[in-house]
């Protein structure tokens, strides 16, 4: 039995580090980030925190992988929130209601923080003045010269 427990502690670290060589630094980064404010934000305990960690991870390396295999960015968009939503109701699980509620209040604030980035960042580029091209100058036609 303990070597069966110690197989599959060694074989989910050894998928836990494969998933983190395929995401960049900075996404790691994120992950990172992400963790440790939402540990702080929902009184994760440290099993939640890992779980969250490899959620994440097992998230960002399943969207990278899609992004790969689909070129259509409006189906890499709907496949993309269909992968994190698949991955948030699978963390959810390990969350007392208290969490989950906090969670999606977090939600609900970052989704709107998001939507006001979306709205400023239109109106500044609908109020740039557009920027014309200056008419090519045309060369002048040579004219006679009488003597």
């Amino acid at each position: 039995m303990k070597k069966l427990f110690l197989s599959l502690v060694m074989i989910t670290g050894l998928v836990f580090t494969m998933n983190a060589q395929t995401l960049t630094k900075q996404q790691q980064d994120r992950v990172k980030e992400t963790v440790k404010m939402n540990t702080a934000k929902l009184h994760l305990n440290a099993d939640q925190s890992a779980k969250l960690e490899k959620s994440l991870l097992d998230c960002i390396a399943e969207q990278n992988q899609m992004a790969k295999t689909e070129p259509n960015p409006e189906k890499q968009k709907a496949q993309m929130m269909t992968i994190q939503t698949k991955y948030q109701e699978q963390f959810s699980t390990c969350l007392t209601p208290e969490q989950k509620a906090e969670m999606a209040k977090n939600m609900k604030e970052q989704q709107a923080i998001r939507a006001n980035q979306a709205k400023t960042a239109s109106k500044t580029t609908a109020t740039k003045p557009a920027t014309t091209a200056k008419p090519a100058t045309t060369a002048k036609p040579a004219t006679a010269v009488k003597h």
